[in-house]
């Protein structure tokens, strides 16, 4: 093998420079170029409308790195929401991330997650469903099977801790 040949290890982007350098960024026909465009955007509000375009684009990866960056923005709760609809499992979750973080889930949005065969979607389902207080679905999170959803679920109840919970120790 010659210099070149041998794989090199993932090199993470680079900062976009400018304006035009992030409209050709979200633009490109890689995917995988517009998913580490998203990072770099969040928390821009000048940047809002971009984002929102890329969480609904065709790939996956580039839909929940758009929608994880949403989730730094107030006032951002339409796309979340929308996001909570999409075919991958993995763009749900993180719309779950991105409303608990945003702080803009509602009970009734969030509570049907919580019962979701999928022990991830459950867990972020808890963590937004505690940063709103006490509710009926985050109740029944605390005797979750997953431990991991019961300590998120007790975030909310710290007076039900018990000492013998081996997730929360």
């Amino acid at each position: 093998r010659g210099l070149g040949t041998r794989p090199r290890p993932v090199q993470p982007s680079s900062p976009p420079r400018d304006a035009a350098d992030i409209e050709a960024r979200s633009a490109h026909t890689d995917p995988t170029v517009r998913k580490e465009l998203c990072p770099f955007l969040a928390g821009e509000e000048a940047w809002t409308p971009l984002l929102v375009g890329l969480a609904g684009d065709r790939d996956s990866e580039v839909r929940k790195s758009a929608i994880g960056a949403l989730g730094w923005l107030p006032g951002q709760a339409a796309p979340l929401l929308a996001a909570l609809a999409d075919p991958d499992p993995d763009v749900v979750v993180t719309a779950l991330e991105a409303l608990a973080r945003s702080g803009a889930g509602t009970i009734p949005v969030l509570a049907p997650f919580r019962t979701n065969p999928d022990a991830e979607m459950r867990l972020r389902a808890a963590e937004a469903l505690a940063r709103l207080g006490p509710s009926p679905p985050l109740e029944a999170a605390l005797v979750d099977p997953d431990e991991r959803v019961r300590a998120a679920a007790v975030s909310g109840y710290p007076e039900r801790l018990a000492v013998d919970e081996p997730s929360v120790l």
